[in-house]
This record gives structure tokens, C-alpha cells and sequence, in this order.
């Protein structure tokens, strides 16, 4: 639902959709990369990072040699790499770029993608792979904390904020973590009912 206001009063917020309005004790925000531009940037110190995964025409047999499922490689940078089945082909990932609020959200440049296969390169024993290869580019956008040589610096569950009684300010970057920062947030809600 598209929300319009969440007002604080007394000892409750009130919340104001387009279609209704409720009281409420508690209230939670988890607007991933949308924070940057809202009123929660304050709260938090946030870059966004364009991630991806590049989609090649290649079989994970190439590589392995066996029916194995996935590799992870660390480049000399520091940086993981992964390989994995994907569909009709496989998904080299993740490479990472940092971007701006302001920019209009797409896929990474193609020179970006270029760099980022000349370095998985040294990973993986296939023949040099082209752009020509590429069946697709798979991105989101992502907040992090900050961007390194090796890759991003990613928020964890445990930036939970109480921006103030009843409000629950929560930043997060993987989705292999949400389930366990619902959790927290949970607890952290059920406390102050």
C-alpha cells in the first residue's frame, strides 16, 4: 500500500494510506536503498551500490568437470566470486559499482561488465568469454555502508535503529539475513507492546 503520512502522537502513530487509516504502537521502516533519498537518510550514512550478476553461455561441466553445484573463487583483489547454474546458462557473480541518489537506476555500462569478466577471468578456466556471450545481466540496487576495493561493506541485521519510542528504523542488505532481522525486529516490537 502506498503510504501517506504516519503522524506521532502521544502514545501511539497514527498511519495514513490511501485507502485507510490505523492507530498503531509501533511502527516499522524498511525502505532498503530508498532511505538514501528520504527522511531516514539522516539516520543513516548510506551509499547505494549497483550489484549484478552476468549470465554466460557456458556450463558449469566446462568448469568442474563433475555435477558439482557452485564455486566460489577470492580474486587477488579480495574480491568473491561465484559460479552457478543459472537456467540456460551460468551466473558469474557479483560485481558491484557505487552509484549515485539521483541516478536513474539500470543496468551496469558495458565497459563495467567488461572490467568485471577480464577479472573473473583468472578465476575460472574458460576460454576467454566475450560480451557476445552474454545471455543476461541480472542488477538491483543495494544500500551498503561504503565501497572498497574488494567489493562492498554491507549492513548487517544488527542496524536496528528506535528512532524514537515505537518507531523501528531497520537497515539491511542481504536477503540471506532477513529472516533473522525480522526476528529481531520482532522482539524489538513485542518489547514495547
Amino acid at each position: 500500500c502506498k503510504v501517506i503520512e504516519i503522524t506521532s502522537k502521544r502514545n501511539y502513530y497514527n498511519f495514513r494510506s490511501v485507502d485507510r487509516e490505523l492507530n498503531t504502537r509501533c511502527v516499522v521502516t524498511a525502505l532498503g536503498p530508498w532511505a538514501v533519498v528520504g527522511p531516514l537518510a539522516r539516520f543513516f550514512n548510506t551509499r547505494l551500490a549497483l550489484a549484478y550478476n552476468v549470465v554466460v553461455r557456458r556450463n558449469m561441466q566446462d568448469y568442474t568437470q563433475s555435477d558439482i553445484c557452485g564455486v566460489a573463487h577470492e580474486s587477488p583483489a579480495g574480491r568473491l566470486f561465484f559460479l552457478v547454474p543459472r537456467g540456460d546458462g551460468v551466473a558469474i557473480g557479483t560485481g558491484y559499482m557505487e552509484i549515485g541518489a539521483e541516478e536513474k537506476f539500470s543496468e551496469p555500462p558495458i565497459e563495467e561488465v567488461r572490467k568485471f569478466l577480464v577479472e573473473s577471468r583468472g578465476l575460472v578456466n574458460w576460454p576467454e568469454i566475450s560480451i557476445d556471450d552474454i545471455i543476461r545481466i541480472e542488477w538491483g540496487v543495494l544500500p551498503v555502508r561504503a565501497m572498497r576495493s574488494s567489493g562492498p561493506e554491507f549492513y548487517g541485521s544488527s542496524l536496528i535503529k528506535e528512532s524514537a519510542p515505537g518507531r523501528f528504523d531497520v537497515m539491511s542488505t542481504k536477503y540471506t539475513s532477513f529472516d533473522s532481522t525480522a526476528r529481531e525486529v520482532e522482539k524489538m516490537v513485542v518489547a514495547r507492546m
